[in-house]
């Protein structure tokens, strides 16, 4: 239980810019897993499922990092056009 509550107390706390298509991915993996199990294709669905475990794991480390790295370039962005809006 100690990991699940790790996934639940780190990916919470994330923006929804790194959080909404993690999860979207995620569910699009699990998904995909439960249906490739009813065509009896039991090796692609249990690596569907450890593919959402790598990405749940990875947004709960790195996310913070994404999140921080996403902003300073929407940031450079607007700084950029405001620049060109000026000239």
């Amino acid at each position: 239980m100690d990991i699940i509550d790790y996934l639940i107390t780190h990916i919470s706390e994330l923006p929804w810019i790194v959080k909404g298509p993690g999860l979207g991915l995620i569910a699009f993996l699990l998904l995909r897993s439960f249906m490739q199990v009813f065509t009896l294709r039991w090796i692609k669905s249990a690596t569907n499922v450890v593919y959402a475990l790598i990405i749940a794991l990875g947004m709960a480390r790195f996310g913070g990092d994404i999140a921080e790295f996403i902003k300073s370039k929407q940031e450079t962005r607007v700084e950029n056009i405001e620049q060109t809006q000026q000239n």
